[in-house]
Order: structure tokens, then C-alpha cells, then sequence
């Protein structure tokens, strides 16, 4: 009896482990180190563009970004295969960034290119144009 206890006790233990451990977390975190940033370039849908510098606007743009979830989509090309799309240049002493956004479908994505595409729960370039006082 008590072998039968603990051989249940260590398969449940076992199952927890794996079950945790394939748990995913929804956010994407596509902005790790916000910190270096020095600006955002933004690009509206009707090509007006805005340079964000002010630490505060920088940091709710990277917030935003890294709310959307993994698609678990592929990015394939240079730009978004969408009608209209925006583009987002993360700017840090390194390096630049580039990622576009767009609407599909009534659903929001942030697409960098051969790495992945990510849903948010927003209209981003209505977002985008408060943000720039547009």
C-alpha cells in the first residue's frame, strides 16, 4: 500500500513539473532592454512620422509592445503582407529596431520581420497618434 502511495506521489510531482514547465507565458516581451532605449520613431498609417524621446511616452510604447502575445506566426518577408502597416524603429546606442503594426481582420499585430508576429488587444495607431499628439 504505501508503494502504491508514493509511486503516486512521484508521478503527480512529475506531471506537475512538466505541465509547469510547458506553461507559456502569453506576453512576448519583444522590447528586453528598454532601458537603452533612446528614442522611438514612429510612423503612422498616413505616413506622418514622430521621434518619441521623453523617457515617460517611451516607456508606455514598450509597455504596449510588450503586452502583445506570440501569434507563433512566422515573419517571411521585409514588411507585413497588410494594406496599410506603421512602422516602430526602436533607437539605443547600438543599435535600431525596425517593427511594423497593422490591423487584420479587426485583430492588431506587431510584425518584426523573420523574427515573429505578435497580437495586441489595441488599436495601435490610434494609440500611437495620442501618444505623438497627432
Amino acid at each position: 500500500m504505501k508503494k502504491a502511495n508514493l509511486f503516486f506521489l512521484i508521478t503527480m510531482i512529475v506531471i506537475g513539473c512538466v505541465l509547469s514547465g510547458c506553461a507559456e507565458n502569453d506576453n512576448a516581451e519583444i522590447v528586453k532592454e528598454s532601458s537603452k532605449l533612446q528614442e522611438i520613431n514612429l510612423t503612422l498609417y498616413n505616413g506622418k512620422s514622430v521621434n518619441v524621446t521623453e523617457l515617460e511616452k517611451v516607456e508606455d510604447i514598450v509597455k504596449v509592445i510588450n503586452g502583445a502575445a506570440s501569434t507563433k506566426e512566422e515573419s517571411v518577408q521585409d514588411v507585413p503582407d497588410a494594406e496599410q502597416y506603421g512602422r516602430i524603429i526602436l533607437v539605443s546606442k547600438e543599435d535600431e529596431r525596425t517593427l511594423y503594426y497593422y490591423e487584420r481582420e479587426g485583430k492588431y499585430y506587431i510584425e518584426e520581420p523573420y523574427v515573429g508576429i505578435y497580437q495586441c488587444d489595441q488599436d495601435l495607431n490610434s494609440y500611437f497618434k495620442s501618444i505623438a499628439d497627432l
